[in-house]
């Protein structure tokens, strides 16, 4: 799910810079500043341990009339939004199944076979 995000994003809105990160949030704001001036659209991968929320707080600190958007990968198979989850970031996806369906619960994308349609006249 992470790369196809950073695929679309990267792809609908060309230049945009980006940049993984695992440092502390003045480190991420340092590579920030540092990082190539391509387009105002920067992505950001950032595998610290620090809350998104605190990251994205410093870059608006350090950048106030940017937007900062932030969201979480979260691999869990919950339906709901856990308590330790609601900081994580402005989105929380999860990246793993919501419950499991066993193969014979799903359409068959195959085509049936002419014996098993009806006709009607």
């Amino acid at each position: 799910m992470q790369d196809a995000l950073t695929e679309d994003v990267l792809a609908a809105f060309p230049p945009s810079s980006f940049f993984e990160s695992t440092g502390d949030v003045a480190t991420v704001v340092t590579e920030l500043n540092n990082s190539p001036k391509d387009s105002r659209r920067v992505l950001i991968h950032y595998t610290g341990v620090e809350p998104l929320h605190d990251v994205a707080t410093a870059i608006r600190t350090a950048h106030p009339t940017d937007n900062v958007f932030t969201l979480a990968l979260v691999s869990s198979s919950v339906r709901f939004l856990r308590n330790e989850d609601v900081r994580k970031a402005d989105v929380v996806a999860y990246t793993a199944p919501t419950r499991v369906v066993p193969p014979s619960d799903l359409q068959s994308d195959q085509p049936r076979s002419p014996k098993d349609l009806k006709i009607r006249k």
